[in-house]
Order: C-alpha cells, then sequence, then structure tokens
C-alpha cells in the first residue's frame, strides 16, 4: 500500500517561519539585536534535525535542497568580517547636539546614513563607530571638525575625504580630515563588511 503522506516537511517550514517571527519580534521590541547570521545558522541545524529525523520517520527529501541554501548562506555569512547585527532596510540618523550623537550605529542589511553635520564638535573629543553587514554606508560630518577615520570593506570599496580605494578583499584605509583650529575632533571607525563606505565632510546646513 502506499505510505501515508509524510508532514515533517511543512512542521519544519512552519517552525522556521515561527522562529523567524519571533526572533523579529524580539528585535522590534528591543530585547535581542537582531543577528541574521546567528538567525540563518539556527534555521539550518532546525533543517538538519529534520532530515535526521526523517531517516526513522516520515520523508522531508524536500528539505535536502533547503538545507543546501541554507548551508550556503551560512557559508556566505562566514565570509563577512562584520557582524550582521539590527535591522534591514534604510536608516538615517541626524543628531543635532553632541549629546545625541550614539557612541555606536549598527545595521544589518541595507543602508545606514549618519548625518552630523548639524553637531558642534568645538572643544571636544569623541569617538564614534558605525558598522554595517552588508549594504552602503555613508556619514556626513562637518567640514570644522578634525577627523581621525579608520574604514574598513570586507568585500567593497572605501572612499574617505573623495579619496578611493581599489576593490579588494579587504580594504583597510586611514584617512586623517584637518579641521579648523578649535573645531573638535573625532575618532570614527567605519566598517562594511560586503559593500561600500563613504565618508565626507560638508558645511553645516548644506546638501546632502
Amino acid at each position: 500500500p502506499p505510505k501515508p503522506k509524510s508532514h515533517l516537511g511543512a512542521i519544519t517550514v512552519s517552525a522556521l517561519l515561527v522562529l523567524v517571527g519571533v526572533v523579529w519580534l524580539l528585535d522590534l521590541a528591543d530585547v535581542i539585536t537582531l543577528d541574521i547570521g546567528v538567525t540563518v545558522a539556527i534555521a539550518l541545524a532546525l533543517v538538519g534535525v529534520a532530515l535526521i529525523t526523517s531517516a526513522w520517520y516520515g520523508r522531508a527529501r524536500g528539505l535536502i535542497a533547503l538545507g543546501v541554501l541554507l548551508a550556503l548562506v551560512v557559508g556566505a555569512f562566514g565570509v563577512i568580517d562584520v557582524p550582521l547585527r539590527g535591522g534591514i532596510g534604510d536608516s538615517t540618523y541626524r543628531p543635532r547636539a553632541l549629546g545625541a550623537v550614539d557612541r555606536s550605529y549598527e545595521m544589518a542589511i541595507g543602508r545606514l546614513t549618519v548625518d552630523l553635520r548639524n553637531v558642534d564638535f568645538s572643544g571636544h573629543r569623541r569617538t564614534m563607530k558605525a558598522a554595517l553587514g552588508i549594504g552602503k554606508l555613508d556619514v556626513v560630518l562637518p567640514d570644522d571638525v578634525r577627523v581621525v577615520v579608520d574604514g574598513h570593506a570586507g568585500a567593497g570599496t572605501v572612499i574617505a575625504f573623495d579619496r578611493r580605494t581599489r576593490d579588494c578583499c579587504p580594504v583597510d584605509v586611514r584617512r586623517v580630515h584637518p579641521g579648523t583650529p578649535g573645531g573638535g575632533t573625532l575618532r570614527l571607525t567605519a566598517e562594511v563588511g560586503a559593500g561600500d563606505v563613504e565618508i565626507r565632510t560638508e558645511e553645516r546646513n548644506g546638501s546632502s
């Protein structure tokens, strides 16, 4: 007689959807910081458990393709040397006071823009880090502040003060923008796992 239809594949897919939903909600509630690499690795582990289970119960041949795909994604994330933490999409931060500038800005995938043109650094020294897993990272700074930049791209390019690096794996550069006397100092670390980093200066209230 024909074997009854197995529900193991559907149960596994449902468990993966629940995993993604729970992680997403916890990230939105600021309970955890979303790490896509870890989430995909957990999903791969669930698929592996389902495939092992299918050796004794049910049939889940369709999960083999899903497991291979997830394994390739996990391998690709392993090459990216910047953690995939934070959200996905486009995020823009425009603080207008020095006290509103965070020490760190992070996003997993997308475009991250940090616009500090309206921040007065006069007489102050600050340290800031901006990190993006995959995508484009833009940092705009006031022209009068002295900036020491450590830029990094695991795979991609770094443009700092109109000086562009060649595409390479990885790219590490240090650039210094002199600013003006009394304008303050910012030590900036800007890094992307795969994508582009651009750091530029503009006059206050100028166009971006």
